[in-house]
């Protein structure tokens, strides 16, 4: 298994949105649905126990799914990782800046 997901905020120029992120390690971008996309602008997303924003370049599908997919590069650039055993996305709350990888 390489995927697990995580409630989250979507927040964009236009509005928010709340949703449930897949976090995929074998997706090499992060993906979001163009309903969304067009709904909120551009994409910053805010996990619910964190003032961190987190954001990234996103591929736009029409057809998807999922609202929101969060690929490697995004979870490699803030540190994200994924523990499959407790089955939790790990971040840090604090994040403050984008790590350029």
């Amino acid at each position: 298994m390489s995927i697990l997901e995580q409630e989250m905020t979507l927040i964009g120029s236009l509005g928010r949105v709340k949703c449930v992120a897949m976090f995929d390690s074998g997706a090499s971008y992060s993906i979001v649905r163009r309903d969304i996309a067009e709904q909120i602008a551009r994409l910053e997303f805010r996990f619910a126990d964190s003032k961190a924003r987190f954001s990234d370049e996103f591929v736009v599908f029409d057809t998807l799914t999922e609202a929101v997919i969060i690929g490697a590069k995004t979870m490699q650039a803030w540190r994200i990782t994924l523990d499959f055993n407790l089955e939790k996305v790990i971040y840090r709350k604090s994040a403050e800046r984008l790590r350029v990888v």
